[in-house]
């Protein structure tokens, strides 16, 4: 089980085609998907947990840079 804080969040990935019952959608195999918190969460035997991460806060002037995982 997880439990997420507010700054937290969960990048899963499904390993089979499944129903996720806490978005009530159809999971296809190596689909990725982010769930943030404050929540607590069960992953289910078809998901894969790629990593745990926080979120980074930014000043005004700061910046980050994202990384397209399709085109790079």
């Amino acid at each position: 089980m997880c439990v997420l804080q507010d700054n937290e969040s969960v990048l899963l990935q499904a390993l089979e085609n499944h129903n996720d019952p806490q978005t009530n959608s159809v999971r296809k195999a190596g689909e990725v998907w982010l769930i943030h918190g404050p929540s607590s969460f069960v992953p289910a035997i078809e998901v894969h947990i790629e990593r745990m991460q926080k979120s980074h806060p930014l000043a005004e002037q700061e910046g980050i840079y994202v990384r397209d995982l399709k085109s790079g």
